[in-house]
């Protein structure tokens, strides 16, 4: 269920005062009325302009909207506003820059986010998933190895490795014989 605006200005202010950071769920429903979630925060970024956490709750509404370019701004916004929490928001907006196909600045975002927390496999996937989407086979080798190192049990993981390594032993050149 979606907060409303006062609750959601109340619980962040106090957040703030207690210098502790606070996570704004979603209604993560196929239902979600998304459009409404994007005004609700609207609203809340017109009554604090300076909350992070708002610009980047906006920022999946705008991506399940599919507004991507919006959404990227957002994430950005969050990232200015709140320096020292960004892990979220550069996979955020490495992810919304993947969607635009902009894998170049996808790849920046997820380096970042790896930078600054490297045991965390999602952003591994994330990564050779854009190396994958280039045609980077074995840079998107070596991220999913990665994620199964961090989480063995991955199925999808194991299954995209799988496919990556039968399509880089296939792009090798072959050797010609001597006939």
């Amino acid at each position: 269920m979606s907060l409303d605006i006062q609750t959601t200005l109340r619980l962040s202010t106090k957040a703030i005062k207690n210098n502790a950071s606070i996570q704004i769920t979603f209604d993560n429903k196929p239902e979600t009325d998304w459009q409404d979630e994007l005004e609700r925060f609207d609203k809340a970024i017109q009554l604090d302009p300076d909350n992070a956490v708002f610009y980047s709750r906006r920022g999946e509404a705008y991506k399940k909207l599919g507004r991507y370019e919006e959404a990227v701004t957002d994430y950005s916004k969050a990232i200015q506003l709140n320096p020292n929490n960004t892990v979220y928001y550069h996979s955020c907006r490495g992810y919304n820059y993947f969607l635009l196909r902009n894998y170049e600045e996808a790849l920046a975002g997820f380096n970042e986010a790896i930078k600054i927390n490297p045991n965390e496999a999602d952003f591994y996937k994330a990564r050779g998933e854009a190396f994958k989407t280039q045609g980077k086979t074995k840079l998107a080798i070596l991220d999913f190895e990665k994620v199964l190192s961090l989480k063995p049990d991955n199925v999808e993981a194991r299954q995209i490795l799988d496919g990556l390594r039968g399509s880089a032993v296939s792009q090798e050149p072959r050797q010609k014989t001597a006939c």
